[in-house]
C-alpha cells in the first residue's frame, strides 16, 4: 500500500474511531448520571463511558496526526510549505517575515526555530461537526428535561387531589445497555366526581407499582392539563435531571466552541498555503 493510501486508511479509521468514541461515550455518560438501580451499576455505565470516549481520544490524535503527515508528503497539498520551512500551527516566534497569530510564518528551511504544529483541517472539522452535534442534542434533551420537571413540580406542589379508580396499570420495562432494567408505571384512572377536567386521566411515575385494575387510589391532577396526573410524594421528573444535562450541554458547548474556532481557523489556513503552493508552482 502507498504512503498516501496509508495515511488516507489511519485518517479514516481515526475519524471512525473518534466519532464512535464520542457518541457511545456521552450516550453511556448519561446513562450513568440517569440510572436509578443501584451504585454498582452506575459506577459500569461509568467505567464503559470512560473506555469509550478514552477510543475516541486516541482516533481523534490518530485521525489528526495521519492527516498531517498525509499533508505533508511529497507532492501532497502542503508539501511545499513544509519543504519551505512554512510553519502550519500559527505558534511562537521565528525569523522572517510573520504574519501574526494564527496565519502562516516563515522560520527559515533548517533553522530549527519552533515546532511545525499538526495541520489536519479535515479530522478537525469533523470533530467540530461531532461536538456541536452532541451539544445540540444535550439542548434538546435538557429542554425537555426542564419542561417535564416543571410540570412535575406544579403537580406535586398546586396538583388537585382527587379519588380514582384504575381502569388500566401499565408498567413499562426500559431495558438499557448491558442488561440493565428500570421501570415506569402509566396508570389510567377514572375520576368519579372530577374537581377539574371530564374525569379521565393518565397517572405517571417511576418505578413498578402495587395500584391493580380497579384499585382506588388518591392522585394529583395538574389543574392546567387535567389529563396528567402523578402520585402525591412521588415526582415523576425532577430538578436534578435537567440540572445535570444542563452542566453537560455547557461543557460540550464550550468544547465545541473551541475545536470550531480551531477548526476554521485552520481551514482558512489551508486554503493560504493551498493558493500559496500554486503560485510557486
Amino acid at each position: 500500500m502507498q504512503q498516501k493510501q496509508w495515511y488516507i486508511v489511519r485518517t479514516v479509521t481515526g475519524v471512525i474511531a473518534a466519532g464512535a468514541g464520542g457518541i457511545f461515550g456521552i450516550i453511556l455518560l448519561l446513562d450513568a448520571v440517569g440510572v436509578t438501580h443501584g451504585s454498582a451499576s452506575k459506577a459500569h455505565y461509568a467505567l464503559q463511558a470512560v473506555l469509550a470516549l478514552a477510543i475516541g481520544v486516541v482516533g481523534a490524535v490518530l485521525a489528526i496526526s495521519s492527516e498531517h503527515q498525509w499533508h505533508h508528503l511529497p507532492g501532497g497539498p502542503s508539501a511545499w510549505a513544509a519543504n519551505e520551512g512554512w510553519r502550519t500551527s500559527g505558534q511562537g516566534s521565528g525569523s522572517g517575515s510573520g504574519w501574526g497569530a494564527g496565519r502562516l510564518q516563515l522560520v527559515g528551511q533548517g533553522s530549527g526555530s519552533g515546532r511545525r504544529g499538526l495541520h489536519a483541517p479535515g479530522a478537525v472539522a469533523f470533530q467540530a461537526l461531532l461536538f456541536l452535534g452532541i451539544t445540540i442534542f444535550l439542548i434538546v434533551s435538557t429542554l425537555q428535561s426542564y419542561s417535564g420537571a416543571q410540570q412535575s413540580s406544579y403537580t406535586q406542589a398546586h396538583g388537585v387531589s382527587e379519588t380514582a379508580v384504575a381502569d388500566n396499570v401499565q408498567v413499562i420495562t426500559n431495558r438499557g445497555s448491558h442488561g440493565s432494567v428500570s421501570y415506569t408505571s402509566d396508570i389510567t384512572v377514572t375520576v368519579q366526581h372530577p374537581i377539574v377536567g371530564n374525569g379521565s386521566a393518565t397517572v405517571y411515575s417511576q418505578g413498578g407499582t402495587s395500584v391493580t385494575q380497579g384499585s382506588t387510589l388518591t392522585v394529583l391532577v395538574d389543574p392546567r392539563q387535567p389529563s396528567y396526573a402523578e402520585i402525591p410524594g412521588s415526582p415523576y421528573d425532577t430538578t436534578s435531571g435537567w440540572i445535570v444535562s444542563l452542566l453537560f450541554t455547557i461543557v460540550f458547548g464550550i468544547v465545541a466552541g473551541l475545536i470550531s474556532r480551531r477548526a476554521v481557523l485552520m481551514i482558512l489556513r489551508h486554503r493560504r498555503v493551498s493558493a500559496m503552493g500554486a503560485v510557486r508552482s
